[in-house]
């Protein structure tokens, strides 16, 4: 069984955000690196994966979906 111990100096953020913020306090979001590319590329990347998942789940809920639709076509089946 493993106890931690958590004083108020351990709970207080410790890392630092930015590398020019002094040490042990945290820097807001910088901002600069979401620029059009940054937008275009998760745009993209979103694209793709739903694409990908439309494509493999669409073929699925049809056969689904006809199968509930006329059971007694599709009843001497794999199940």
């Amino acid at each position: 069984q493993v106890i931690l111990w958590l004083t108020p100096d351990s709970i207080a953020p410790k890392c630092c955000w930015d590398l020019h913020c002094p040490s042990g306090t945290m820097s807001p979001t910088d901002f600069s690196k979401f620029d059009m590319t940054y937008y275009t590329k998760s745009a993209l990347a979103g694209g793709i994966c739903c694409g990908l998942t439309h494509g493999a789940v669409c073929p699925v809920d049809v056969v689904k979906t006809r199968i509930q639709l006329d059971p007694a076509k599709y009843n001497s089946g794999m199940v």
